[in-house]
């Protein structure tokens, strides 16, 4: 009985091409996961700005609104001065401060949400992932490794010792 050995050498490319794999795959997990910290990190630098240019924004609405009560003032003949561009610029001012509290209402939601994310959809398979490549694929190729040396060693025997 003969065992019908094509090539060897396919045997060792594959075995490359594994180690070469798992290589890749943990390399990519940790850039998946640093990225995941620029992301929150860039979460909280944009929530910082957006909290400084809320204070900025309530500043301009407390400008506007104090521009607007002096023009509310009647003037000496008793008349009430045109008021449209101060409403304008409040409506502005206010429109603005509402914009800058829904864009810290979002980098709230995400700095809850992309942690709760992270855990509930890419960690369960990053886990499998994880210990596929750090555990089965290296026994794998260990297993690999006694069957090219055991298959290496039959075909010395095979050819009568001569390499």
């Amino acid at each position: 009985m003969s065992a019908q050995v094509e090539s060897v050498d396919a045997l060792i490319r594959w075995q490359g091409d594994l180690s070469l794999f798992r290589a890749e795959v943990t390399e990519a997990l940790s850039s998946v996961l640093l990225e995941i910290r620029k992301a929150r990190d860039w979460i909280e630098t944009e929530l910082d700005r957006w909290r400084k240019e809320k204070r900025e924004a309530e500043e301009l609405v407390f400008q506007a609104k104090m521009e607007l009560r002096r023009k509310q003032v009647p003037d000496f003949n008793g008349r009430l001065p045109d008021t449209t561009v101060e409403e304008k610029n409040l409506a502005k001012a206010e429109a603005y401060l509402d914009y800058c509290e829904e864009r810290i209402a979002k980098c709230r939601h995400w700095l809850v949400e992309l942690p709760r994310w992270v855990e509930e959809e890419y960690a369960p398979p990053t886990r499998k992932l994880n210990h596929f490549v750090e555990s089965d694929l290296p026994r794998a190729l260990g297993q690999l490794e006694q069957q090219i040396r055991s298959l290496q060693e039959y075909l010395q025997i095979q050819t009568g010792g001569s390499s």
